[in-house]
């Protein structure tokens, strides 16, 4: 969230009434200035967080037990510095953290998963559209440890994530033609056209993929809610369409119960990544010893942005141990919208 990121900062710079909840800013900035110094923050330091934080909250465990980094995230933004919701699903609905929720029985066409595919065959089967897009987006996959995986094998993060066609108020090109702007949205060509998602159309393919004489007729579609346009939608050539787009910038993985990070050295397209782990080795014994953390740059992660290379890879299984750890752990995905970066 803020070694190479200052989406949060805000956090941070804000002005809060209470005392307790200015020694927790003071002393996350601290930790914010020493990790972007140095790259690794001295255990004391985090520890001294933990406590005014369960001082602040009454949250038991913060000392003594290990917390789900949700848990933690959800802890600061509601109750402690009790800032808006990062996304907003609706004029009184928001979160700070989006959870896909999938059973077993959720079935994607392709043997590697890409968190796009996860991510829009959740929002479209339960009915859930983003109300604007957001600065952030934190998304929280159903994969807590080895044993409770809902994908078994493997995810692949995308580097970009397209929410256009999740964002309520997000301009749709058409499916068909792909020239206009879609007017209409089916919910039942959902499984009709294997893309698995419902289809987008201008007036004109609408009548000709669901008009009476086709085997589409009965399908019911959705007027969308659009912006306005200088011209009619349904007679305006679209040129490029101004697509809603989030960049990767942080993932936490887990496996049973110790986490490690993957992290985004820049916002260039061509930026480097970066390893985290902070017990990587231990040197001493259990009571007397200390962690060793390792950080170091995985250039593999390049290749996230060739999704059918990454299925290629791990089916051939050429995937380094670092990039394998990614794929097969991935937990927690964060995503920045450089188009609505404040700073």
């Amino acid at each position: 969230m803020f070694c190479f990121e200052n989406s949060f900062d805000y956090l941070f710079q804000r002005k809060y009434d209470d005392h307790a909840t200015d020694l927790i800013k003071t002393k996350l900035a601290d930790i914010v200035y020493t990790l972007r110094r140095d790259k690794l923050v001295p255990a004391d330091k985090t520890m001294d967080l933990r406590k005014l934080l369960e001082a602040k909250t009454g949250e038991q465990g913060l000392t003594t037990s290990e917390k789900d980094p949700e848990e933690l995230l959800q802890l600061l933004f509601e109750k402690v510095f009790k800032v808006d919701p990062l996304l907003k699903l609706g004029p009184k609905e928001g979160v700070f953290t989006f959870q896909l929720i999938l059973d077993q029985s959720s079935t994607l066409d392709k043997n590697i998963p890409t968190l796009q595919d996860i991510l829009e065959m959740y929002c479209f089967h339960e009915k859930i559209h983003f109300e604007q897009e957001p600065n952030v987006l934190i998304v929280t996959l159903p994969r807590f440890g080895s044993g409770h995986k809902v994908f078994q094998d493997k995810v692949i993060p995308n580097l970009e994530l397209d929410i256009t066609n999740l964002v309520l108020t997000s301009a749709k090109d058409c499916d068909t033609c792909t020239q206009q702007y879609a007017v209409r949205q089916c919910d039942n060509c959902y499984s009709v056209t294997g893309r698995g998602r419902p289809t987008f159309h201008c007036e004109r393919c609408w009548q000709h993929t669901h008009g009476p004489s086709t085997k589409r007729r009965d399908h019911v579609s959705t007027a969308l809610k659009i912006p306005e346009f200088p011209v009619n939608p349904e007679d305006a050539d679209i040129d490029v369409l101004d697509r809603a787009t989030l960049q990767l910038f942080a993932v936490i993985c887990i496996k049973t119960s110790h986490y490690i990070t993957f992290v985004r050295t820049s916002k260039s397209a061509d930026a480097q990544w970066v390893f985290f782990d902070s017990m990587s080795d231990r040197i001493g014994g259990d009571i007397d010893g200390s962690n060793i953390p390792a950080v170091r740059v995985i250039e593999e992660l390049k290749h996230l942005n060739d999704v059918d290379s990454v299925r290629r890879m791990a089916f051939d299984k050429k995937l380094s141990e670092d990039f394998n750890r990614l794929l097969s752990d991935v937990y927690i995905c964060m995503y920045r919208n450089l188009r609505l970066d404040s700073y």
